[in-house]
């Protein structure tokens, strides 16, 4: 299985490969994908397979487009017969799991925490929390969605503003050395690379300064709150 762990929505999600052996003839394959939390059915796949033929079962993390919870899921594989006997299963082994999570921390590699949401600026409060990390340190997408904004202003440096999928917020991200090659209406997914940690615009040292705005977003109705507590908990798992 493919991999142990991702990040939703993802580009490729998780796939389960499986080949059943010494069959006798055709048999029905039922792949029940599961929240090990609750023991609840997410999805579910119903195969006619022969001995030997390859299959695969793919997730991408959603549930009729609705994000899934934190946590850890299990393919589960039963064969029937054609009496309907179960002749062949396998439980939440070790290869058949994996862990999944809606957000992921947007430094990717050594950082530490600066300045903090409310910390008196001239004339206003800062907006979001610094994020120290070395120039070039990769910024990955917290939540993936669309790209709203690809801009430069001389406060923000480089700047990238994305509409969290499934959340109605909007996700900012600035100071980067040059703007990101993700366009406005691009779609980008949780964990993937969107650019680098840079110290353009207003800023002392190199840093990711990171905004997150309630519904419906970025200066258009909606207002930039704490990311910390977020932060801290995408810091755990990342």
């Amino acid at each position: 299985m493919s991999p142990g762990r991702f990040f939703s929505p993802s580009r490729h999600g998780v796939t389960l490969s499986y080949r059943v052996h010494a069959l006798t003839g055709p048999v029905s394959l039922t792949i029940r994908l599961v929240r090990r939390s609750g023991n609840v059915t997410v999805n579910a796949w119903h195969r006619k397979v022969h001995d030997g033929d390859w299959h695969t079962a793919h997730w991408n993390g959603l549930r009729h487009g609705k994000m899934q919870p934190d946590g850890s899921y299990a393919f589960r594989v039963t064969a029937e017969g054609s009496d309907g006997t179960v002749i062949r299963a396998s439980g939440s082994s070790g290869h058949n799991r994996f862990t999944m999570h809606n957000f992921a921390f947007p430094v990717h590699g050594s950082h530490s925490f600066g300045d903090g949401f409310g910390a008196p600026r001239s004339g206003h409060t800062h907006q979001g929390v610094d994020i120290m990390a070395g120039c070039g340190t990769p910024i990955v997408a917290a939540r993936g969605g669309i790209v709203k904004h690809s801009a430069w202003q001389s406060a923000a440096g480089n700047y990238l503003v994305v509409s969290a999928e499934g959340t109605g917020e909007d996700f900012v991200y600035m100071h980067m050395p040059r703007r990101s090659h993700h366009q406005e209406g691009d779609h980008v997914y949780t964990g993937q690379q969107i650019g680098v940690v840079g110290q353009s615009g207003d800023a002392t040292a190199c840093h990711l300064h990171f905004e997150m705005w309630s519904a419906p977003g970025w200066y258009s109705g909606g207002s930039p709150f704490d990311p910390l507590p977020s932060l801290k908990r995408w810091d755990r798992y990342s």
